[in-house]
């Protein structure tokens, strides 16, 4: 309880390989609702909500977990009010 289970990524290039504490993971293509949160990350749940909120008025559901993408790196963009996030949450 409580817990968030996390797995955290990198773009690769094609037949990249792993050693033995890593592993390559192909994600699988598919629709996907797209945003960008702006702002801190302690506010993405809102955004989170928002999506999803979205996807129940267009008559559609997740499939899977969504993903965040940390555009800005808060070490060169101290302001937390600049920060953007991309959300893509697969959908069917």
């Amino acid at each position: 309880p409580g817990m968030v289970t996390l797995e955290a990524g990198m773009p690769v290039e094609e037949g990249a390989h792993a050693d033995a504490t890593l592993h390559v993971q192909i994600l699988p293509e598919g629709q996907a609702a797209v945003t960008v949160h702006m702002g801190a990350y302690a506010t993405l749940r809102e955004t989170h909500a928002k999506v999803e909120q979205y996807l129940e008025q267009e008559g559609r559901r997740g499939s899977g977990a969504p993903r965040e993408v940390y555009i800005t790196d808060p070490g060169e963009v101290p302001n937390p009010d600049e920060w953007r996030t991309q959300i893509i949450w697969p959908c069917e």
